[in-house]
């Protein structure tokens, strides 16, 4: 289990720009600088066709996949390169929103998770495609209202429940 990490164990150098292009607001930035801190200079962050290019970074490789579905293999690519290199001192990250996590990108997800791969995939869930305009993911909340929710009086929201990608996920 995951235990909190106290700010005073931060790493006080700033790896992702506290000011980048990302929305006011944006989750996936914030995260992306939290993490960077936490794991340090040792970090490969993978990303894909989504938000993760305007998060900006200073000092840490960025492998800018143009697939959405190919982080998975990717990252684990990454990860067994470095493992062969005897540098498993690297931590490859992905750091992934829920599109490209639960609905585009699951498929290498699941299949790196059977696997056991050494990689670390955070999905900051934001319940929408964002970057393409706010339409609804399988992580979207059941009854939310998004760009592509049908309208009219009789609209009721997204029908289906939000995936439960954790639990998915830890089975």
């Amino acid at each position: 289990m995951s235990k909190p990490v106290p700010l005073s164990r931060l790493d006080a150098k700033e790896f992702i720009s506290p000011a980048n292009s990302a929305c006011q607001g944006c989750a996936g930035s914030m995260v992306a600088r939290i993490v960077a801190k936490i794991i340090g200079k040792e970090m490969v962050r993978q990303e894909v066709a989504c938000c993760g290019p305007a998060f900006g970074n200073i000092q840490q490789p960025v492998f800018y996949g143009e697939i959405f579905e190919g982080a998975g293999a990717m990252m684990t690519g990454f990860a067994r390169a470095f493992k062969r290199a005897d540098r498993e001192d690297i931590r490859v990250v992905g750091i992934i929103g829920d599109g490209g996590t639960s609905d585009i990108g699951f498929q290498g997800l699941s299949a790196a998770a059977e696997r056991n791969e050494d990689m670390l995939w955070i999905c900051y869930d934001n319940e929408a495609y964002m970057n393409t305009g706010g339409q609804r993911s399988s992580a979207t909340s059941k009854y939310a209202s998004t760009t592509t929710t049908p309208v009219g009086e009789l609209s009721r929201g997204k029908a289906e429940k939000k995936k439960p990608l954790p639990l998915i996920v830890a089975l």
